[in-house]
């Protein structure tokens, strides 16, 4: 698995998933987050407002949007993304 994480200037943060092998376990795992079950040793999901996720043959993209006043720190979602990618 691929990643790249990029904060929009709406403070947004879009992340492309590629060379997905196990695309319905990462999907899981997004959706766990999304219901505020994250698995990783983080808050950042306290700070989301919105998540969007995006599902292609050959890609996953993720649009995380904060709440109000809020702001993701990208490195700490990409420890996330790296716990995923392990299990």
């Amino acid at each position: 698995m691929k990643y790249k994480i990029e904060e929009q200037k709406d403070k947004s943060v879009k992340i492309s998933i590629t060379d997905v092998k196990n695309s319905a376990e990462i999907l899981s795992s997004l959706n766990d987050c999304k219901e505020g079950n994250c698995s990783c040793k983080t808050d950042e999901y306290k700070k989301l407002q919105d998540l969007q996720i995006t599902n292609s043959t050959d890609q996953i993209t993720v649009d995380l949007k904060p709440a109000a006043g809020k702001r993701f720190n990208t490195s700490e979602i990409e420890k996330c993304l790296d716990t995923i990618e392990k299990n």
